[in-house]
């Protein structure tokens, strides 16, 4: 466990370098504190020592067609980015961070399927064993995409 504070993004954070070794991911770390989102449009978990951002999940909802020859697309409350600064790797942040999710879903009474995105780049044979721990599987037609079912 790391014992981080995880908490909603609000300006008194700050980046101190923040690097979890992906510049798309640090970008948007850096984007989504400079321009706050609307938290009915998406929301940003960040875990910090002493307001020092080491690590964020971004989430929101998104119709998405989950399985092949899905018709209907689902309702999901989507982690849009994960990341966890390169010092911090290793230390379960990723997966409380996740955890976080999963009760902010529950928290907001949202209706819908859980999804996460992650980022090829990243992901390795210990990341898609994580992600399989956890129930995921990969969307049929965009591997990039992970997704598991649950209801609310």
């Amino acid at each position: 466990m790391s014992s981080l504070p995880i908490e909603f993004l609000c300006r008194h954070f700050a980046l101190g370098g923040f690097d979890c070794g992906n510049e798309t991911l640090n970008a948007g770390l850096e984007s989504r504190l400079a321009n706050l989102p609307d938290p009915d449009e998406a929301t940003v978990l960040v875990a910090h020592d002493a307001g020092i951002i080491r690590g964020y999940a971004a989430v929101c909802n998104l119709m998405l067609a989950l399985e092949d020859r899905d018709e209907d697309p689902k309702r999901c409350f989507f982690i849009a980015a994960l990341a966890v600064d390169n010092t911090w790797q290793g230390s379960d942040l990723g997966p409380e961070l996740m955890s976080k999710c999963y009760g902010l879903k529950r928290q907001r009474g949202r209706r819908s399927k859980f999804a996460a995105t992650v980022v090829t780049s990243l992901f390795d044979d210990q990341l898609e064993t994580r992600y399989r721990k956890m129930r995921f599987k990969p969307v049929a037609e965009n591997p990039l995409l992970w997704y598991r079912l649950s209801s609310a």
